[in-house]
């Protein structure tokens, strides 16, 4: 019950802006508050303890936001794109890559730290993200809004999107 929290509330906003584009906003705002984030570190850095805290959590939210939106809209579309007889196939295979990728970026991620440091790991990180989201802008997904029933489509089509 307690992971099905986050994507409590987010309906409404779905109805309104396209499930496409909730999925890209989410990505917007994951990227948007890890960079802002990762540019004011130093400035955090200084402030006293319960500061620095208070000043964080504001791009520490957006990002987490961010995740929450591009999450529950990503499933949606992965039930929604295939079709039925495939469905099954299609979110086996994405959580197997997804999950099976997790500790080989954890590494490399950790490696590049070591290596560069954290900070431009967080920038590079975090503009790859933003880079993605407004490259998603130009794509068919941005107009994808279908949010009721379950159907296999064709997304490049016009029968879902708008």
């Amino acid at each position: 019950v307690g992971r099905e929290m986050p994507g409590v509330g987010h309906a409404p906003q779905q109805r309104r802006i396209g499930l496409g584009r909730t999925f890209v906003v989410g990505m917007a705002l994951l990227g948007g508050g890890f960079f802002a984030l990762a540019v004011a570190a130093s400035a955090i850095a200084a402030l006293p303890p319960f500061w620095s805290v208070a000043v964080a959590v504001v791009p520490a939210g957006l990002s987490i936001t961010g995740v929450s939106l591009s999450n529950v809209a990503f499933f949606t579309l992965r039930q929604q794109l295939p079709p039925e007889e495939m469905r099954g196939r299609v979110i086996a295979a994405s959580r197997t890559i997804a999950w099976s990728l997790l500790p080989i970026g954890a590494a490399a991620g950790g490696l590049l730290a070591e290596a560069v440091g954290v900070l431009p790991v967080y920038l590079g990180a975090s503009t790859a993200i933003l880079l993605v989201a407004a490259l998603l802008v130009l794509s068919p997904l941005w107009t994808y809004h279908h949010l009721r029933g379950i159907e296999p489509t064709d997304w490049l089509g016009s029968s879902n999107s708008g």
